[in-house]
């Protein structure tokens, strides 16, 4: 056999030899998981019924004068579902003829917003996108307003004159709070709370609630606040799509509106588990 070949079968051999080798299994082992769970945070910012809609207040009957100061009114921005920091801005634009200048000088009228800090009600420094940072779950305000005398207050008499509110609650950078502590529950009062249905909607019945000065509630449903307030004794319903039977609706019971257009006064809340449902009729009698 010459050297060629001698080369050739002993290439064959390396290359047939390193083959073998390369298919040599190693230890092998493989770690798998699945359904990791995530949830988004919440953030379930809410007036409590204080900034829902238009005309929250009407002083028209109560006209203001020259030397007058007075809290117009109060409202409150209450965060305690929510599981993120956030912030206020707080724009509040009084506007129409009474708050106009005229030839002499700016409108004597004056708008202030104030804070409730503690015990004290303090001026949050302006009118316009002014941030407030909350200390507290609900975060109380009020509309304060002065008329300093001027030499010329009879250019304003009879003027009509109008207050715009606005507040937007943001998300802002910092640790997420997965469990907001609970503002403090009283004793649950005696109260008949049931619920029917009509058609593809479930009506909630708080039929009576051993509160003094209890007038009105809301209720929340599957963690949504419902906007809408009834009286004890009539019907709210709850979203289309709620899963029947209901297995809890939270009560936000209420006191009566004050005659100077402060919110409502929280008397009590509390989840209601497994209310009672009395069947299918319709709502009309409720509403």
């Amino acid at each position: 056999m010459n050297n060629k070949k001698k080369l050739g079968i002993f290439l064959i051999l390396v290359l047939a030899l390193s083959l073998a080798i390369g298919t040599f299994a190693y230890y092998s082992k493989t770690f798998a998981s699945d359904e990791n769970k995530i949830r988004a945070a919440k953030f379930e910012v809410d007036s409590n019924g204080t900034l829902n809609g238009n005309e929250m207040f009407d002083l028209t009957d109560r006209p203001i004068y020259p030397g007058v100061e007075q809290d117009i009114y109060e409202f409150e921005i209450d965060k305690k579902n929510t599981e993120v920091p956030v912030k206020y801005n707080i724009t509040v634009t009084p506007y129409d003829e009474l708050f106009k200048p005229v030839a002499q000088g700016d409108s004597p009228v004056n708008i202030t917003v104030l804070r409730k800090v503690d015990d004290n009600w303090v001026d949050i420094g302006g009118l316009e996108n002014v941030e407030i940072v909350p200390k507290n779950m609900v975060e109380e305000f009020k509309i304060h307003m002065k008329w300093e005398h001027s030499d010329y207050d009879i250019e304003y008499q009879g003027k009509p004159g109008k207050v715009k509110m606005n507040v937007v609650a943001t998300q802002v950078d910092g640790e997420v709070n997965p469990d907001p502590d609970p503002d403090p529950d009283p004793e649950r009062p005696d109260m008949t709370v049931w619920y029917f249905k009509w058609g593809k909607t479930q009506y909630i019945m708080l039929e009576s609630i051993d509160i003094e000065g209890a007038e009105s509630y809301q209720i929340t449903v599957n963690g949504k606040k419902l906007g809408n307030i009834n009286e004890i004794g009539k019907v709210l319903p709850a979203p289309i799509g709620t899963p029947h039977p209901i297995d809890a609706v939270t009560l936000h019971v209420y006191s009566p509106r004050p005659w100077d257009g402060r919110p409502r006064q929280l008397l009590w809340e509390g989840e209601i588990k497994n209310p009672e449902f009395r069947g299918e009729f319709r709502p009309d009698p409720y509403e």
